[in-house]
């Protein structure tokens, strides 16, 4: 007897042949066996290194000028410390990675499965977006001409207005067609914006799938980059650090000269 569901997919395994769903820990789970694998690394953090930083800065808040030999305990407390967070990396490494190994699986499946898919759209979306631009391009030519129709007639209203009240600015002829000039103007405005509107995703399918064309704005360095306003341009830090590896024998201070850009020394303590 066959055990397959009629709806299942063609070649899906199943009964004895289904491989076990991945059985992730949960959350409080892999707490507690990182508490576990972790603990010596915990205990040398609380009972040691942390009691030892506490009371030497409360024994020692200055050093005195030229007592080394505080100085260099405060060194070793200090690269003890930075040693136990070295470890705690390693180990996060060491525990993290069965995980991100997992990850990459499903990543990797949900890649393939998406090029696959996407290999098949390239051409039924050209074929669709080949029509969205004809069609777009032929509704705008529409616009266009209707705009310049209504356009024209707001113009042939305002010369005639403009007749009538030189003939006669107080006449009843002269306010019924300045008003009808202002009507036509404001029809020929919402033209002209309808003429120059943005596209949309005016086709639609039986179930409520929708596509056109959607304008977005970019932008292209056309002219002198020198011509740009200094606020819409970025400092290349890359380039200036790449810069300072050249240095003056004696001084050690990058040589380059960059016109605008200052090398400025700057001391920062550390412990190696």
């Amino acid at each position: 007897m066959n055990d397959m569901p009629t709806d299942a997919p063609i070649g899906m395994p199943t009964g004895a042949n289904a491989p076990k769903p991945p059985s992730p820990p949960s959350k409080q789970e892999v707490i507690d066996w990182l508490a576990y694998q972790t603990e010596a690394l915990v205990l040398r953090r609380d009972r040691d290194v942390l009691p030892a930083i506490a009371a030497m800065v409360a024994a020692h808040p200055v050093i005195a000028d030229e007592d080394e030999d505080l100085a260099g305990q405060f060194a070793e407390n200090i690269l003890m410390a930075k040693d136990l967070i070295k470890e705690a990396v390693r180990a996060h490494k060491q525990h993290k990675e069965p995980y991100l190994t997992a990850g990459k699986a499903v990543d990797n499946w949900k890649n393939g499965y998406e090029a696959v898919v996407n290999r098949a759209l390239i051409d039924i979306e050209r074929i669709a977006r080949d029509y969205a631009v004809r069609k777009h391009n032929r509704e705008q030519a529409e616009r266009a001409a209707e705009a310049a129709r209504v356009a024209e007639a707001a113009r042939i209203a305002r010369e005639a207005a403009a007749a009538e009240a030189r003939r006669d600015m107080w006449g009843t002829d002269a306010q019924h067609l300045a008003q009808e000039a202002e009507r036509k103007a404001q029809q020929a405005r919402v033209s002209a914006r309808a003429a120059s509107g943005a596209p949309s995703l005016n086709t639609r399918g039986d179930y409520g799938a929708k596509s056109g064309l959607v304008r977005r704005w970019k932008w292209e360095l056309r002219g002198p980059i020198n011509e740009v306003p200094a606020e819409h341009l970025m400092v290349n830090s890359a380039s200036i650090m790449i810069a300072a590896k050249q240095r003056d024998p004696v001084t050690n201070k990058p040589v380059a000269v960059i016109p605008s850009i200052e090398w400025i020394e700057d001391l920062d303590f550390e412990v190696r």
